[in-house]
């Protein structure tokens, strides 16, 4: 456990700072350019690349080679790791000259709703940035390998190197005469210095010997499910988008701009926890231990920390969003917009988070079909809901749609689940964890007669107290939690 934590806490640094610099880069449109069509289109050379790869390659790796590499030790899954990547690459970059001849259509596909020229902006954006993809293929398989061996420093930190060779290109100034070509290289150049980043913590293999006992068959099948699996996933954001389009220029830019409200805190904290347990899951597995206690207590940290975020957010929600955005080129009442579909999305946190960390258990369990038809299953209900949701509420039910879709895939996660675990609700959600929420859901309802009467930076200020005094309140109640924080704090004592 104590191992555990060390992990969590280095890796959680890398991608709060990541994720931060990430959020910068979002801040650093906004200002520049609000929300018009070249912010669509700077939007879509920055997404669409890496969004493509993710579907293809990103969770589907994860899935499918953790509990080998596992299995495998270091020297044998260092080969298998090199072929992946070899292979996976080579793939990539025909994909990669595909889109960028294929651009144009590509883009009257996914984003119907803007105007012609600024089409023909995200097509030219996107052909170039189009050659990051094979660096991305190179960047995950090395960055899943080595978080399946408890390796988290190198990982944790390529993301901070990548978004800061971005932010800097962006908030440095792009050139007037051709800003997207500017942008799509900058990418490409901090795609290769992540790649060299993490190709550096590699020079420690040494003796590698062929992987024995491989059934590449069941690997490609499992690989066909958990591809299946992150198309019906990652079509979710793009579907979105592109019914953001419905309200002209600009529309896919304010989903933009509450989307990554919500996945600040959902890829910092919450699936942080699911990273961090998939190795130590997938070996309990392969041993035939107990993997449900891990499970159960994963699932209670993952719920508690959403649960505190989205209390936090529903008192600060507006000045949040004023504090990140109301500093550029955007109204106040796009401001106000952005501002409740992030407070509507971070009701999907929860889901979100437990989704992720019930996925790590499939996975550990080779039940890749079984995450397909669930996957699809939120698909297709957050197609449905998307459509009523966008009909009545515009922007807003979009958000609405994605806590359905979760919803619905987490029930039927935890039904099976429960099953096999031999384990109720009542297991994960114990007397403890309940009395938890109830005290901090009781010690935020002071925050939520405050925030109006607050500026912005105070409102700010605001949300931080009241973060860290439901995290107190949180762990001051929980046994295993004050136990714990009580020898951190002997330790340091001494």
């Amino acid at each position: 456990m104590v191992v555990l934590v060390r992990s969590g806490l280095l890796l959680a640094l890398g991608l709060l700072l990541g994720r931060l610099l990430g959020f910068g880069r979002e801040l650093g449109v906004a200002a520049r350019f609000g929300a018009t069509g070249m912010a669509d289109a700077i939007i879509f050379t920055l997404t669409f690349p890496d969004l493509l790869m993710t579907i293809f390659f990103g969770g589907v790796l994860s899935t499918v080679l953790v509990t080998e590499f596992v299995r495998l030790g270091e020297q044998g899954s260092w080969v298998l790791h090199r072929q992946v990547t070899q292979w996976g690459g080579a793939l990539a970059l025909a994909m990669a000259i595909c889109l960028a001849a294929c651009a144009e259509p590509v883009v009257r596909l996914l984003a119907p709703g803007v105007s012609v020229s600024t089409q023909e902006l995200m097509a030219h954006g996107v052909a170039w940035s189009a050659w990051l993809m094979p660096l991305i293929v190179c960047a995950t398989a090395t960055t899943v390998w080595l978080q399946a061996l408890q390796r988290f420093a190198a990982s944790a930190f390529s993301t901070l190197l990548y978004n800061a060779v971005v932010v800097m290109a962006i908030w440095t100034g792009l050139p007037a005469g051709d800003p997207l070509r500017a942008l799509a290289l900058a990418m490409v150049a901090a795609g290769l210095l992540r790649c060299f980043w993490l190709w550096f913590d590699l020079r420690g293999c040494v003796n590698p010997t062929p992987p024995h006992g491989m059934d590449w068959v069941a690997m490609f099948r499992r690989y066909l499910d958990a591809l299946l699996t992150s198309i019906a996933l990652f079509l979710v954001p793009v579907i979105g988008r592109a019914m953001a389009t419905g309200s002209g220029d600009g529309g896919m830019a304010l989903y933009n701009y509450a989307s990554k409200l919500v996945e600040l805190p959902l890829a910092v904290a919450i699936t942080l926890v699911s990273v961090v347990v998939f190795s130590p899951l997938a070996r309990l597995v392969q041993q035939k231990e107990d993997w449900a206690s891990l499970w159960r207590s994963s699932a209670r940290v993952v719920v508690g920390l959403s649960v505190m975020i989205c209390l936090t957010t529903f008192a600060f929600g507006q000045e949040l969003t004023s504090v990140a955005f109301g500093w550029g080129q955007l109204s106040e009442t796009q401001l106000k917009l952005i501002a409740d579909m992030t407070i509507t999305g971070m009701l999907s946190l929860i889901f979100q988070g437990v989704y992720a960390l019930n996925n790590v258990v499939l996975s550990a369990l080779h039940e890749t079909r079984r995450m397909m038809f669930y996957s699809l299953a939120g698909l297709m209900v957050f197609i449905l809901a998307a459509w009523i949701g966008f009909w009545f509420w515009e922007a807003k039910g979009l958000m609405v749609a994605l806590t359905a879709a979760y919803g619905v895939m987490v029930l039927l996660q935890l039904f099976w689940l429960g099953g096999v675990a031999q384990a109720g609700l009542a297991d994960i959600f114990d007397n403890h964890f309940i009395r938890v929420l109830v005290f901090m859901i009781l010690a935020s309802l002071p925050f939520f007669l405050i925030p109006s009467s607050l500026g912005r930076w105070l409102g700010l200020v605001g949300a931080f107290c009241q973060f860290i005094v439901l995290t107190v309140v949180a762990v001051g109640l929980h046994p295993r939690l004050r136990l714990w924080a009580g020898d951190r704090f002997r330790s340091i004592s001494k």
